[in-house]
């Protein structure tokens, strides 16, 4: 019979390190497949041994990997490019870089950053490369919006006015606009070689106020505006607003300023002369006010004057009008004496005349009659005459009525005024009845009431 022998060996130790090996591995591969950006694994001949599950999305169009170059794989080509970083990694045995286009059906559709890590073995010679892609389309995109962006930002700042600056980071000028020269005398160059060609332009007086706003700049991260003077290259000195503002990235990274400066002596003069204007504007409203005020005092002091004149005047007008009432009264009054003077005057001139005509006229009518000489009528006719001359001034002043009325009608009238009545006067008189109511119709007539219904003795008593 024959026997066959056998040899056990005890595997536990090397199971358990298998399935820990594996369970690693797959541990490793979850890391490996959720890393978002691409990984590969090359051998030293580039050929694919591994890809992770980015990698696949990305490159889905060209599977199955195995068997295939990178070069075959990621760009369609039989041949690798000259300047490839794997091949470099290889020769050089140390990380390189390089930015490749993605292509997609033999047309690129974007833009990877592809990082080549040589595998060394244990004798430090390479052995395979680890790739490590990461899709920068988008960054790509972005950086070339904004190389246009600066593009046109230049042309446009190269045609400003006003003199414009892009200021990195590190405080050093990335670009000045020519605006510079006219403003400074100094040209871009000297700014981009000097990043403190400002500071040392600004005037003295100014410096300590320039450098605490470049402080304020770099601290506060935020919009600052500052206006000082600076003096150009041949010595002018002239104002400059300066406006420094921060610019910061999509993802908020702060990427510089941009600083905009411009000149604003003509403003600044244009201020300076203003405020001149208004100080010598003001200076003469002062002037003015005060020669105002001078005038009000002076003129309240006229004013006060003025009223005690018109209250002294007014008190002089109330004693003048008084007096010019007393002089009204006692001219009034002196009137009154005056009339009644003249009327007492032609009264009496009138009673002088009559009395003349009616009691001594008559009297020597009847001694004419009577048988005289000559030396008595003579006597009589020189009485008479006296008596004419007498008489004769008062003759102007005496009623025409009673004027008109004759030496017998005269004595008839003063009779009647003195009460007698016909008979008694014809007594008087000697004379007929019948002759007095002749004399009385005369009288009437003459005093221009015949035919009316008056008392003739009433009459002429009124009128005496």
């Amino acid at each position: 019979m024959e026997y066959v022998t056998g040899v056990f060996f005890d595997i536990t130790r090397h199971k358990k390190a298998v399935d820990k090996l594996k369970k690693s591995e797959r541990f490793l591969q979850n890391i490996f497949d959720a890393i978002q950006d691409g990984i590969s694994v090359l051998d030293k001949d580039l050929n694919i041994i591994r890809i992770n599950n980015t990698m696949v999305k990305w490159y889905a169009h060209a599977m199955p990997f195995k068997g295939k170059k990178c070069y075959e794989f990621y760009h369609g080509r039989t041949e690798p490019c000259e300047i490839c970083p794997s091949i470099r990694a290889l020769e050089k045995g140390s990380l390189q870089m390089d930015i490749v286009p993605l292509v997609e059906s033999g047309q690129s559709v974007g833009w990877l950053e592809l990082y080549s890590f040589p595998i060394l073995d244990a004798e430090g010679n390479p052995s395979g490369i680890v790739e490590y892609v990461r899709n920068i389309t988008e960054r790509m995109a972005a950086e070339q919006a904004l190389k246009e962006s600066e593009q046109r930002f230049r042309t446009v700042a190269d045609f400003t006015y006003d003199w414009e600056s892009w200021i990195a980071p590190d405080g050093t000028y990335k670009y000045v606009s020519p605006s510079c020269r006219r403003i400074s005398g100094y040209g871009a160059n000297e700014f981009l070689t000097d990043a403190r060609l400002l500071e040392k332009m600004v005037h003295p007086d100014d410096h300590k106020l320039l450098v605490r706003h470049l402080k304020d700049e770099i601290e506060s991260m935020d919009t600052q505006t500052i206006e000082f003077r600076i003096k150009t290259r041949n010595g002018d000195k002239r104002w400059i607003a300066h406006i420094c503002q921060p610019v910061y990235g999509d993802d908020g990274s702060f990427l510089g300023r941009r600083a905009s400066n411009r000149d604003i002596t003509e403003k600044k003069q244009g201020e300076t002369a203003l405020r001149k204007a208004h100080d010598e504007l003001e200076k003469r409203v002062e002037e003015r006010t005060a020669e105002l005020i001078k005038t009000n005092k002076e003129l309240r002091k006229e004013i006060s004057n003025r009223k005690k004149a018109e209250k002294a005047l007014k008190q002089k007008g109330r004693e003048l009008e008084a007096k010019t009432i007393g002089l009204e009264e006692a001219n009034t009054a002196l009137k009154v004496l005056l009339k009644q003077r003249e009327d007492d005057k032609i009264e009496l001139e009138e009673k002088v005349l009559l009395n003349v005509r009616e009691l001594v006229f008559p009297y020597l009518e009847k001694l004419k009659m009577k048988k005289l000489g000559e030396k008595q009528r003579a006597y009589i006719g020189i009485i008479e005459s006296n008596l004419n001359d007498i008489v004769s001034p008062f003759v102007h002043g005496l009623s025409s009525k009673l004027i008109k009325l004759s030496p017998t009608e005269l004595q008839v009238t003063n009779l009647i005024k003195q009460g007698n009545t016909t008979k008694e006067i014809a007594e008087i008189m000697n004379l007929a009845s019948s002759t007095i109511d002749f004399h009385r119709n005369n009288i009437r007539k003459k005093m221009g009431i015949k035919n009316k219904r008056i008392n003739l003795n009433t009459y002429l008593s009124s009128h005496s």
